[in-house]
């Protein structure tokens, strides 16, 4: 079963004002200066590329007013083009419970909120994320921590459901056993040299053959 990602969009995508209230974006007549949460944008574009493609969907509690005003918002903040979510894959209820059924029509495996209230109502969903809950709410709703993973940025997020690239990116790979190599054109910036030097840079053709420059600050010559 393809993993699906679906994403609240208030306090989530678009930044809270108001000390967070629901009405907050209601009542702001400026409402399409309010910012979209740091990294917002591009952490999606990331998921949407590497694992969900274009299985993310929006879904989202507000009264018609608010919806009216939060797809004016995403349009004018090009957020359909920015992040490759569909435009048709955004949904909208009018009670907090209501995103369930939403998410198990959909066959969502994987939801970001930031109200632990609606997580406790999504046990179809596998997965659940709560982003940067109100403290209140995680006094309320304490019964339910050890079911989601509790974040605070999207650049936690991209950590959590991109484990395998953090990793390759945070890692560097240790290819060479000795300083001849059969194939010494494959080394990269970062690798690491049996000898525990780093490569700064990739090999490079010179008169003397192929080199490269290692972290003690010289340059080695691996194939003449």
């Amino acid at each position: 079963m393809a993993d699906v990602l679906g994403v609240d969009i208030g306090g989530v995508i678009i930044d809270r004002v108001k000390n967070g209230i629901d009405t907050s974006f209601y009542t702001n007549d400026y409402y399409l200066n309010i910012p979209a949460v740091l990294g917002a944008f591009e952490a999606l574009k990331r998921l949407s590329k590497e694992r969900f493609g274009f299985k993310t969907y929006l879904v989202s509690k507000c009264n018609p007013d608010v919806e009216a005003k939060t797809r004016h918002w995403l349009s004018y903040h090009n957020f359909y083009d920015k992040t490759r979510i569909l435009r048709a894959h955004i949904y909208f209820c009018r009670k907090r419970e209501e995103k369930a059924p939403i998410c198990q029509q959909l066959g969502i495996t994987h939801f970001i909120d930031d109200r632990l209230e609606v997580l406790s109502y999504l046990a179809a969903v596998k997965n659940k994320i709560a982003f940067a809950p109100r403290e209140e709410e995680a006094n309320q709703y304490n019964h339910i921590l050890s079911q989601v993973a509790v974040v605070r940025t999207w650049e936690e997020i991209l950590k959590l459901l991109l484990p395998d690239q953090s990793q390759s990116e945070s890692k560097p790979r240790n290819i060479m056993r000795t300083t001849n190599m059969a194939q010494p054109r494959a080394l990269q910036q970062g690798d690491v040299l049996a000898t525990g030097d780093v490569v700064l840079a990739p090999p490079r053709e010179g008169q003397g053959g192929l080199s490269f420059c290692n972290s003690a600050g010289r340059c080695t010559k691996v194939i003449g």
